[in-house]
């Protein structure tokens, strides 16, 4: 079987790639969603094969699941010609369409934080490089949902007391929450979704101190 490559020097006629806020909720008389996107098309932030973002992206996260309301940022790849193409570009014929993004693939790379307890400077939080990756099919849509925390971590290191020179640090961590594969050809063959998560973790350090000391001993004479 010889398995034929195309040479995707113009992707721009087979999919685009969909970057932005967007924010869907219910109806005023609550009964069924409302979509509101606000994506930007990638070729006109002039993302065409690999790209570094020179800029820091800002936008907001808001709402959960019981919300009305949820803004959400999403990063898609679409297929070209689609009601939401909105490009002046002829695209190729739809056999060619599913050749190219059975060889499509999106890397996302993240600063992701977690704190070091060992760490007894300034700043105990830590970054590190998170890679999301996935691999794009014709015959099937696929669909992450990523979660953004806000995490803190409380530090109390003073030998004298844990009451003095508290340190209050936060710190942003990102995680997998959901995912969903079908076999149906919708618009958007892969996406990645990133939502508020309404779950916060707290990370406590305290250091055992002269004040602990002299409450034990207290504790221990009055016994």
């Amino acid at each position: 079987m010889q398995l034929e490559i195309l040479q995707l020097k113009n992707l721009a006629k087979y999919a685009f790639v969909i970057i932005g806020p967007a924010n869907y909720g219910w109806n005023e008389d609550g009964t069924y969603y409302i979509d509101n996107y606000t994506a930007s098309n990638a070729y006109d932030l002039s993302i065409f094969e690999s790209y570094y973002c020179p800029d820091d992206l800002d936008f907001i996260l808001s709402g959960t699941s019981a919300s009305a309301s949820i803004w959400y940022y999403q990063i898609a790849i679409e297929r070209c010609g689609s009601a939401r193409d909105k490009r002046n570009i002829t695209c190729s014929n739809k056999d060619e369409i599913e050749r190219a993004l059975d060889q499509l693939e999106l890397q996302i790379v993240l600063i992701n934080q977690i704190p070091n307890i060992n760490d007894f400077s300034d700043n105990p939080i830590q970054n590190y490089i998170k890679l999301i990756y996935g691999q794009c099919s014709s015959l099937s849509s696929q669909s992450y949902d990523m979660k953004i925390s806000q995490n803190y971590m409380v530090s109390s290191d003073s030998w004298l007391s844990n009451v003095f020179a508290q340190q209050n640090h936060s710190y942003q961590s990102v995680r997998e929450d959901h995912y969903y594969a079908g076999r149906n050809q919708w618009p958007q063959p892969l996406s990645f979704y990133f939502y508020f998560d309404d779950v916060a973790g707290t990370t406590i350090r305290t250091t055992y101190s002269l004040a602990d000391a002299f409450c034990k001993k207290k504790a221990n004479q009055k016994i």
